[in-house]
């Protein structure tokens, strides 16, 4: 799995490696906190794009238990971010 830490990086990386089809994954906080436009045009070798937002309700699936915990334990841990987003307001 490859790692960059920033978009210039990932930028430079795609058009350097033309021969091969890529796919992201971007993972953030809020929609407001990001520029709603790409910084850069997108290479046609970038095939396939997502984002997520951890803290934004109309993104998140709503949380049930798949056996690997119980959904109650999954609301408290969420509710222990809510508070520190509160408290730090990101």
């Amino acid at each position: 799995m490859l790692e960059v830490g920033s978009h210039l990086g990932l930028h430079k990386l795609l058009l350097e490696c033309l021969q091969y089809k890529f796919g992201i994954v971007f993972i953030g906080s809020r929609t407001r906190d990001y520029s709603q436009k790409p910084l850069y045009n997108l290479p046609d070798n970038l095939t396939y794009m997502v984002e997520t937002f951890m803290f934004e309700e109309e993104n998140k699936p709503p949380i049930r238990a798949v056996g690997l915990g119980e959904a109650e334990d999954f609301e408290a841990i969420e509710g222990l971010y809510r508070t520190g987003l509160e408290r730090d307001d990101l």
